[in-house]
């Protein structure tokens, strides 16, 4: 059998799963640690542990019908590995239930686009740009201003 059943609520609160986890070509697809009790360290996606419905954090309250709320680590991971599969009952994390946490959305974020942030360097590169005048700018403004008369003057030779 693959996947579990959902049994009675510990009396934390806390839904039993019970499971059967058959160990397939990669083992059994999870960690386990802690001593007293021993918890699901990790799940591998799609391992056998996950298709039968095991999740991190989940606690593990019997092997193959026998409690083990004060067993070790080691004595936990040898039950199980005594046979290709075992039967686990397990208080599931309370965590697996909560909504997922999703990325924020980005302030500047408009429909699926984001705006783009001008560099402010550039910015004041093209209004410094903007006002030098340019050449053909320059011509325009000398062909408009009041036109001066400059005279040469001589002075006579210093004696």
């Amino acid at each position: 059998m693959l996947g579990g059943t959902v049994g009675a609520a510990s009396p934390s609160g806390e839904e039993l799963l019970t499971v059967t986890v058959l160990k397939d070509e990669h083992g059994y697809g999870m960690k386990v640690s802690g001593d007293n009790p021993v918890y699901v360290q990790s799940v591998k996606e799609h391992g056998a542990a996950w298709r039968a419905g095991l999740r991190a954090g989940d606690r593990i309250l019997r092997v193959d019908s026998i409690p083990v709320h004060h067993h070790t680590h080691q004595q936990v991971v040898q039950m199980i590995r005594a046979n290709p599969s075992t039967v686990l009952t397990v208080q599931q994390n309370a965590s697996r239930h909560k909504t997922p946490i999703t990325a924020p959305v980005p302030v500047n974020a408009v429909g699926s686009e984001l705006l783009k942030v001008p560099d402010v360097r550039k910015q004041a590169q093209l209004e410094s740009a903007e006002q030098r005048p340019t050449l053909s700018n320059r011509r325009h403004l000398a062909s408009h201003a009041p036109r001066t008369r400059t005279t040469k003057r001589t002075h006579p030779p210093a004696s």
